[in-house]
């Protein structure tokens, strides 16, 4: 009898899973964290150059722009924009999830982690291969004070910006990869398609680095 029940309900559990709606099962899935590889974005697979925007001449000045010049000294300044709604918290949501942050903050703009969510929800829409739908892309650096900018600039001197950086505007974030279940290229594929879509929409600013890409949201 009580196998039975157990098995009644593991049973109706699937039942239950099947007929929910796509978007439920996605917040579902979101929710799993994939013991499996992180693949390497190779970001040369979407030509770089062509749809790389120019960092200085482009994604500060989209800074700038986002934040009305509010620009983050140091940890005092940004709790203040923090209680003051100009920036807020982040969590992992749909799609995509969040390394270990050790110079930077999980704080954006409001704007901007609007335009995360839509990234990650986009994303997942994006997989058709169904047993790789769990997929999602790993946010390596978000909001950085101009103190954790020149530390980060000490220890990669030849990749982080010099002077003001869009992160310590709270306008950007990067991606280092994607976690799969089995096959990387489903959900890399997808990430590339609609980091490209949301580009030529003029909501954000691609800058392919090395081990990663930067992305700067635009109003």
């Amino acid at each position: 009898m009580f196998l039975f029940l157990i098995i009644y309900c593991l049973f109706s559990i699937l039942i239950i899973y099947f007929i929910l709606p796509d978007h439920l099962k996605n917040r579902i899935l979101k929710r799993k964290r994939i013991n499996s590889k992180s693949c390497t974005c190779n970001w040369n697979l979407i030509n770089a150059e062509k749809y790389k925007n120019n960092y200085y001449s482009e994604h500060i000045p989209a800074a700038i722009k986002l934040s009305n010049n509010r620009y983050i000294v140091d940890e005092q300044e940004q709790n203040n924009l923090i209680n003051k709604g100009y920036l807020v918290k982040v969590k992992e949501d749909e799609g995509f999830g969040i390394s270990n942050l050790e110079y930077s903050t999980a704080v954006l703009l409001p704007i901007a982690k609007n335009r995360l969510i839509e990234l990650g929800k986009r994303f997942r829409g994006k997989i058709n291969t169904e047993t790789e739908r769990g997929s999602y892309f790993i946010i390596s650096s978000i909001t950085r004070t101009e103190i954790q900018q020149k530390q980060v600039e000490k220890i990669f001197p030849n990749a982080a910006a010099r002077y003001k950086s869009s992160h310590s505007f709270g306008a950007s974030f990067d991606i280092k990869g994607v976690n799969a279940i089995k096959n990387c290229d489903p959900a890399q594929n997808a990430l590339k398609q609609v980091l490209i879509e949301m580009q030529q929409e003029g909501k954000i600013l691609l800058c392919p680095e090395k081990n990663c890409i930067h992305i700067t949201v635009k109003k």
